[in-house]
């Protein structure tokens, strides 16, 4: 929901508003507002017309990255002050701003909408005005992934077992020595249809060679083959990967910590060279550590040496195995958020809620197209053929019985999985399909509600709970909805000037609770808090071997618990002193699910090492909670859930000593046992 100020949500509640739209380009002082206002000045005009707003559209099962956002709008060219402006200002691919308020209060109290880049400007047809158009963020997935890969020949016979690969000239490959701890620091080559990994480079040698890496088989190949660079990670953890992928420019001009290319310019390339102005690191972080799993980033097969669309392989690659969607937010950025039916419910505590009294008219759509009860999920992923070498069929047996099974499956490739990696086959996948099977097992409705204005501050990707008397209930056939759970995928506001009888105010969204049939929840889930975990300081110890380090945070149930599932909530809190050395550094963090509670790794049912370098900044004294799931392949009888932190380093992979490691604590613990079964076919 977009922020607003005491004063506009005063004047919002009213029943007759006489809103104000007012817009701001980058750079430019000649300012255009609807309407006047309490302090409006003589940078001003009151020359703005009208305005079309279309946010996002968001398909959240086939099309998880939301659709391109666009605004209009018009101003007049009264005595030819645009005209003025166009003529001393090059106006395309300039940054906009639109703000709305009310006539009864300033500037400082209007609320902005995400800033967007001028497309075009164009002369309307009564020679009189301007229509403008401009994009949001999804515009700066116009380059296409792992451009220009270096490429050489064999200088030789390349022999299978042999670690070392000598090139003609290896200027312009990546050396892996310059790269941070986080990437995991090789480098991959392809030669024919096998993948290599290398470690070091010299001369014109690529040392430490890992034949047949991501899943291709080691073979011979001859004097003067063409080998080329591949684009890829080692044990990288999947949201530094899909920073890297947004974040790494064409000339290491970019983000310190994401950007490759500023540590090696053989990745010059890659990626889309966005700004921390144009993602929303941080939310991309928490998020990320939340499903990431070093079980998946240690086989990590995703990456390229052909060039790729940004929207397809981000999609396949990253959003769909974890569950992801994509779109704009509130301040212009591209961020991520799930649809993990678990991480939906804890988010829907303090949601915004639509009312009859904010309903002007409504419709929905059963969408039984949307349903996914039968599923396959392919994996062991070659990225030089496209090819699976295993796929499994599940389906929701409770839905399949309650609806049928869909007639075609819902395919999620899963290219994150490697040959001989942990956790097992069936423990992945069960990871990755019950994220969809426990939102789209119950057919799900899509729906319209035209509002009134004061929802306009709603905006696709909220969480809202909806009350409409007027839809049908059908999980027991009566009339009228009651806070029923619903994401909004896109909105739409035309003509926001003067009276409410001016503007139309659409949102659209869908629903995973229209029908109950399969019982909803589908899980159980019971929640610890600080002040009841019986251990919640974390104490820095280098040790992690044998035995469980002490002084670290734990808890202990008491009489134990069954679960096949915990969600563990960590807070950082960053030292906020001057750096010595780089400001990012990273830590890592151990889990061990044990029964009996005990001092030794005999008592360990699950380890999880975090390996997945959990990022934060010694300049920074901000306050973060960070989750993490640790799942497990059956129910267990548990007794203790165990934290250790045991490594803390600089991005260069050098140990970094205190004040400058950040302060953790244990803030909470929820374990969940698994309710609807899941069939393998």
């Amino acid at each position: 929901m977009r922020d607003t100020s005491a004063n506009y949500n005063t004047q919002n509640a009213l029943n007759v508003k006489n809103r104000v739209s007012e817009v701001e380009f980058a750079g430019i002082t000649r300012k255009y507002a609807s309407q006047t206002f309490t302090d409006i000045d003589s940078d001003y005009k009151k020359y703005l017309l009208d305005l079309v707003l279309n946010l996002a559209d968001m398909d959240l099962t086939d099309s998880p990255i939301a659709q391109l956002g666009e605004f209009s709008f018009t101003i007049a060219d009264k005595d030819l002050d645009l005209t003025t402006q166009i003529k001393n200002n090059d106006l395309e691919g300039v940054d906009i701003t639109i703000k709305d308020g009310f006539q009864e209060i300033a500037i400082a109290d209007f609320t902005s909408l995400p800033a967007q880049k001028v497309k075009d400007v164009q002369l309307r047809e009564d020679n009189l005005s301007y229509r403008f158009t401009t994009r949001d963020a999804r515009r700066l997935f116009s380059k296409k992934l792992f451009r220009r890969p270096s490429k050489n020949i064999l200088d030789g016979d390349h022999v299978k077992g042999v670690n070392n690969i000598d090139l003609v000239d290896s200027t312009g490959f990546i050396n892996p020595t310059n790269l941070p701890e986080y990437h995991g620091q090789n480098g991959y080559v392809v030669i024919g249809q096998e993948i290599q990994s290398y470690n070091t480079i010299a001369a014109n040698q690529l040392q430490t060679v890992s034949n047949g890496s991501k899943g291709t088989d080691e073979v011979a190949h001859g004097d003067g083959a063409t080998v080329y660079q591949f684009y890829g990670w080692g044990t990288a953890p999947l949201p530094h990967v899909l920073l890297n992928v947004l974040m790494t420019t064409e000339d290491g001009s970019g983000h310190s910590y994401y950007d490759l290319a500023s540590f090696d310019s053989g990745f010059n390339f890659m990626g889309l060279g966005l700004s921390s102005a144009e993602v929303n690191v941080p939310a991309i972080e928490q998020l990320g550590q939340k499903y990431d799993s070093p079980s998946i980033t240690e086989g990590i097969q995703i990456g390229s040496w052909r060039e790729e669309n940004p929207i397809d392989w981000i999609e396949q690659n990253i959003l769909k195995p974890l569950g992801w969607f994509m779109y704009v937010d509130l301040d212009g950025k591209l961020t991520v958020n799930s649809f993990d039916s678990i991480h939906i419910d804890e988010k829907f505590s303090a949601v915004d809620t639509i009312d009859d009294s904010d309903i002007v008219s409504g419709s929905f759509k059963m969408r039984y197209d949307k349903l996914i009860n039968y599923m396959e999920h392919h994996y062991h992923f070659n990225p030089l053929t496209k090819s699976y070498a295993q796929i499994d069929e599940f389906k929701l047996d409770n839905s399949v019985t309650n609806y049928g099974k869909t007639e075609k499956p819902f395919v999620v490739k899963n290219n994150l999985l490697a040959r001989g990696f942990p956790p097992s086959d069936a423990m992945q996948g069960e990871m990755i399909l019950r994220r969809w099977f426990y939102i789209w097992g119950n057919v799900p409705g899509t729906f319209q509600l035209k509002t009134k204005s004061n929802q306009w501050l709603i905006e696709p990707g909220d969480y809202v709970n909806i009350t409409y008397d007027n839809f049908p209930e059908l999980t027991d056939g009566t009339r009228g909805w009651t806070t029923k759970k619903a994401i909004i995928t896109s909105q739409k506001i035309s003509k926001i000037f003067g009276q409410d009888e001016d503007s139309e105010y659409t949102l659209e969204g869908i629903t995973w609770e229209l029908f109950d049939r399969v019982n909803k929840p589908m899980y159980t889930i019971t929640a610890i808090e600080s002040g009841s975990l019986t251990r919640t300081t974390l104490t820095y110890n280098a040790t992690n071997s044998a035995l469980l380090q002490a002084e670290d945070a734990y808890h202990d149930f008491g009489p134990a618990v069954s679960a096949q599932m915990f969600i563990v909530t960590v807070r950082l809190t960053g030292p906020n002193i001057t750096p010595n050395g780089s400001s990012y550094q990273n830590i890592k963090l151990g889990f061990h699910i044990q029964n009996p509670a005990g001092t030794d790794y005999a008592s360990v049912i699950v380890r999880r090492e975090v390996a997945n370098y959990i990022k934060y900044d010694i300049n920074n004294p901000d306050v973060v909670d960070y989750e993490f799931i640790i799942f497990m392949e059956s129910l267990q009888t548990v007794e203790r859930v165990k934290i250790d932190f045991f490594e803390s380093k600089q991005t260069d992979g050098t140990n970094s000593t205190a004040p400058q490691q950040p302060t953790l604590a244990f803030r909470r613990l929820q374990y969940i046992t698994l309710d609807e079964a899941i069939s393998k076919l």
